[in-house]
């Protein structure tokens, strides 16, 4: 007697995604330079980029250039040629909670005749630049913002929803310290996709202590959704940033670094209650 036939096997369920996570970043910028299109010097300028993520990197799926109201590079524009491609984004936690900010950096260049121009550009270094070899040919340069107006939204990385914000005071200065005793202060720390990094910045009284400019990148310490722990021990000759020590547990802050061969140190509480 044959046997029965046997079903087929049901057909694995497809693995699920991550929800997407989505943003649009605006950076400012200024012409420095421009040929073959009527900007001076001085003309202001944005870049527009679209963002998007999983959760474990951001993509950039759309981004524009915008000079005197006019676009002057947009990646959906048709491309004839050839396109060396390349982007990348930072997210740090905005000035107000519930915000983030991005630096980019962004390449879309190869020899073309087609609409889309050639764009290069980093916000870290503060520089970006559009070109088009082909008629009607341009090239403008110009300066932007380091980082990204603030968006409201949700974090695009999620360890960028691990960040640690608090108040604090200045409670101990020695030396030709920059701040003084009483003064008050803000803490962030926001740990980066690369493990064991934090992005730190510390400002008192108006002024940056800790992570001014581009620097603030130290090792750290993430424990769950903690951030615990912060170490920079080189100063401002060796790093670009004084020495630093966050001990989360018990809410205290040393920095320390030198002036013309003067030693200063600055001490700092956390606010108990944030």
């Amino acid at each position: 007697m044959p046997e029965p036939a046997q079903a087929p096997p049901e057909p694995a369920a497809p693995a699920r995604e991550a929800p997407a996570r989505a943003a649009t970043a605006t950076w400012k910028a200024t012409v420095t330079r421009a040929t073959g299109l009527p900007l001076a010097a001085g003309a202001a300028c944005t870049v527009e980029a679209e963002l998007a993520s999983s959760g474990d990197d951001i993509r950039v799926p759309a981004l524009r250039v915008l000079c005197g109201g006019k676009p002057i590079y947009r990646s959906s524009d048709p491309l004839n040629g050839m396109s060396m491609f390349s982007a990348g984004v930072e997210d740090d936690s905005g000035p107000e909670p519930g915000t983030y900010a991005y630096a980019l950096s962004y390449q879309d260049k190869g020899s073309r005749a087609g609409e889309r121009a050639e764009v290069s550009l980093d916000s870290i270094r503060k520089a970006g630049a559009v070109w088009r070899d082909s008629a009607p040919a341009y090239r403008v340069e110009f300066t932007l913002a380091y980082q990204s107006l603030p968006v409201a939204g949700e974090a695009l990385l999620d360890a960028t929803r691990k960040a640690l914000r608090r108040s604090a005071l200045v409670t101990e200065s020695t030396g030709p310290s920059p701040v003084k005793v009483g003064q008050r202060c803000a803490l962030l720390v926001s740990p980066l996709p690369r493990g064991g990094k934090c992005l730190t910045r510390l400002a008192c009284a108006g002024r940056m202590l800790y992570g001014a400019g581009t620097t603030g990148v130290s090792e750290c310490t993430v424990e769950g959704d903690q951030v615990v722990r912060v170490h920079d021990g080189n100063t401002t000759s060796n790093g670009g940033d004084p020495a630093l020590e966050l001990d989360a547990a018990t809410g205290r802050i040393t920095v320390k670094d030198e002036v013309g061969g003067a030693a200063w140190t600055v001490g700092v509480q956390l606010d108990p209650s944030g």
